[in-house]
């Protein structure tokens, strides 16, 4: 029943850092399509400026990173699951 509550514990764990890093790209690229982004003729030249902006470049790099995480975190999950089975089969 212990080890039960654990593996609950930590799927939901998981699944709480995975809906959190969804919902904080979903935001941060909106902001970023916000304030950099301007789907007008005259955003073209818009553009130019804001590409170089710190604002616009931290906000595309913090989403940036965030997906390379959301990547890396399925990954690891992925394997701890192959080894979790491949112990179990091995016992």
């Amino acid at each position: 029943m212990k080890i039960l509550s654990i593996f609950s514990r930590g799927c939901m764990n998981f699944l709480g850092l995975i809906i959190g890093l969804a919902l904080s790209h979903w935001v941060i690229f909106n902001v970023y399509n916000y304030f950099c982004n301007d789907f007008s003729l005259f955003g073209i030249f818009k553009n130019f400026f804001m590409m170089g902006s710190p604002v616009c470049q931290f906000f595309n790099t913090i989403q940036y990173e965030i997906s390379r995480q959301y990547v890396n975190i399925w990954l690891a999950a992925g394997a701890a699951v192959i080894a979790w089975t491949v112990a179990k089969i091995k016992s």
